[in-house]
């Protein structure tokens, strides 16, 4: 079994971010002429502890900026014992993406789409704006914030109501990355969705990589929003604030 450079393995434990470069240095491997087989040789590494790369190794330079995080998933019985521990400040619970759940029970009887609510997709994607911009963490949805696992099956409907399924809703979850941060794209590589099951019921867990750029979400309206975790709860910063943010992050 080959050794983790330090790097990679921070990536056991959370998405981390770094470069190929980054990589190659850690490992002593060439970057010159032999760096066709140093990229293979990294890429057996990586794949020897289930880590994924993204972008890909092939894809890009080496400079760019790309997401380690693990493939393999845990037991549904080691995560609850982690959502059994209550929300914190790299720890957040999702009762749905879409669904305007308290709606959904109290008045029920309109078709599903009736029930959809572009709040509750727009304060998710704070929650990983938050995350991004302050070390990383993970958001569990389809959980209550009692702990009770709610399921996604109603949500599932509302992403794609032709499959129902976690692939129909993890890609309308891509799409609305893409679609509401700036750089989109490159924020969607530093979330990792993983599904879960118990009982019947569906629920992800959604791991949130630390970006060393900051993460802006767009307004409704035009304009940027920034979010950092402040305890359990993902607060705004104002602009006037934002030159010491972006000094304390280029710190370490």
């Amino acid at each position: 079994m080959p050794l983790l450079c330090p790097i990679a393995a921070r990536a056991l434990t959370a998405p981390t971010e770094t470069t190929l470069l980054a990589l190659l240095e850690e490992y002593g491997l060439d970057t010159g002429a032999g760096l066709l087989v140093s990229l293979t040789k990294l890429q057996v590494d990586l794949g020897a502890f289930a880590i994924a790369c993204e972008p890909q190794i092939g894809v890009g330079n080496l400079e760019d900026i790309r997401v380690l995080s693990v493939v393999s998933v845990e037991s549904v019985k080691s995560v609850l014992k982690i959502v059994a521990g209550g929300e914190r400040s790299d720890i957040e619970f999702k009762s749905s993406m879409l669904l305007d759940v308290r709606r959904y029970r109290n008045e029920p009887g309109e078709p599903l789409e009736a029930y959809r609510l572009d709040a509750v997709t727009r304060t998710m994607m704070k929650s990983i704006a938050a995350f991004c911009n302050t070390g990383g963490g993970t958001l569990f949805v389809g959980i209550e914030d009692d702990t009770n696992v709610c399921g996604l099956a109603e949500d599932f409907l509302l992403a794609n109501p032709n499959r129902g399924d976690f692939d129909g809703w993890d890609q309308y979850l891509r799409g609305q990355l893409e679609s509401r941060f700036y750089d989109g794209k490159a924020v969607a590589n530093y979330v990792r969705v993983v599904p879960l099951e118990i009982e019947g019921k569906t629920f992800v867990r959604i791991q949130v990589a630390n970006r060393a750029n900051l993460t802006f979400l767009k307004k409704a309206g035009g304009g940027a929003e920034l979010f950092v975790r402040s305890g359990t709860r993902s607060i705004p910063i104002e602009f006037q604030d934002l030159e010491k943010l972006y000094s304390i992050k280029r710190q370490f």
